[in-house]
């Protein structure tokens, strides 16, 4: 009797632990969640920003850059971003995959050439 209490006690405890666990999980997820769309947001205004910024860049002009060459070294820097990223999070049970980039279609960046999958 007392050694089927004991388990009953022991299996309740048990269940309420997971319980909570599964409760904190949850409000993570949630938190991350609200950071990617802030994420996106940021992604979207910067890209924004670089189409318009694209047609006077003085830089790209002085270094004989071409837009593939642009191109190379952006898919380059958000390699190397996600990485340091995922070195980052990877203590939290995160997982990232690196970031793709498509071709640049006549020279413009839009939201779907790049893409963190």
């Amino acid at each position: 009797k007392i050694a089927a209490a004991k388990c009953r006690n022991k299996k309740k405890e048990k269940t309420e632990g997971l319980q909570k666990e599964s409760e904190k999980l949850e409000s993570v997820n949630a938190d991350l969640k609200a950071q990617i769309e802030e994420l996106k947001q940021q992604k979207q205004q910067l890209v924004y920003m670089l189409n318009l910024h694209r047609p006077t860049c003085i830089v790209r002009a002085q270094n004989g850059q071409t837009p593939e060459d642009e191109r190379k070294l952006f898919i380059q820097h958000i390699q190397e971003s996600t990485l340091q990223l995922h070195s980052l999070t990877s203590s939290t049970s995160s997982s990232l995959s690196t970031a793709t980039v498509a071709p640049l279609d006549g020279g413009v960046l839009t939201l779907d050439d790049i893409q963190c999958l």
